[in-house]
């Protein structure tokens, strides 16, 4: 009986101790407290809307100096300039009384990437090379032909092939040739620098709408990271 009595003891010792082990090794203990994700602070979503909010307003404003740029030549373009600058001002009005980070992230969605019409302007307003050319060489091509046709009246009225009132009309023809080709470069030359400026603020506007689309990226991040 004694025997059993002790045996008893040692078998409970043994029973305690199989459990702690298990426990242990089930849920090890550690001094550093798990990882979590560091909430997101309010300082951080006041940056992230302010942020998202200026890249609209410059955009906007860069899309309005293109449309004050922009020859009234071009309705189509500016009609869908127009249209684009309107649904900016709406969704910046949404925004701006929206206080919640996840719901500014899904106004925020309905930004789109940059509109098919700047990618049509940037194709028209890329330089040309007969443009380019006449711009350079306008005024050299009607010296050219001036001199060619001052060199053939004067061979023509020494061998008295035409008489003296045709080629005197034909210096006036070529003259006026001569004036037609510095006309042309500088209207070319004109025509050149307004494509090239036209083209720049395209690609301004094209900065500016990626810009905010990295923004928005930025955003839909952060929200994500809030939510885990």
């Amino acid at each position: 009986m004694r025997g059993r009595s002790r045996a008893e003891p040692d078998r409970s010792r043994a029973h305690d101790l199989q459990e702690v082990t298990a426990m242990t090794s089930a849920h090890p203990l550690s001094d550093a407290p798990p990882e979590r994700p560091t909430p997101l602070t309010a300082a951080y979503t006041e940056h992230l809307r302010d942020t998202f909010l200026s890249g609209l307003s410059a955009l906007a404003s860069h899309q309005h100096a293109l449309m004050q740029t922009l020859p009234s030549c071009h309705g189509v373009e500016l009609a869908d300039l127009a249209a684009c600058q309107g649904q900016l001002a709406a969704l910046t009005r949404r925004l701006e009384h929206t206080r919640s980070l996840e719901a500014f992230a899904e106004t925020a969605a309905a930004f789109t990437a940059p509109p098919p019409v700047l990618h049509t302007m940037k194709r028209r307003f890329a330089p040309r090379r007969g443009l380019t050319l006449l711009a350079r060489r306008g005024a050299w091509l009607g010296i050219a032909l001036t001199v060619t046709t001052f060199i053939a009246l004067i061979a023509s009225g020494m061998t008295d092939v035409l008489p003296p009132l045709t080629a005197l009309l034909g210096a006036v023809c070529s003259f006026t040739v001569f004036l037609v080709g510095i006309a042309t470069e500088l209207w070319a030359d004109t025509r050149l620098r307004r494509h090239a400026d036209l083209h720049q603020r395209c690609d301004t506007l094209e900065a500016a709408y990626h810009r905010v689309n990295t923004d928005l990226v930025r955003l839909k991040c952060a929200v994500i990271a809030a939510r885990q």
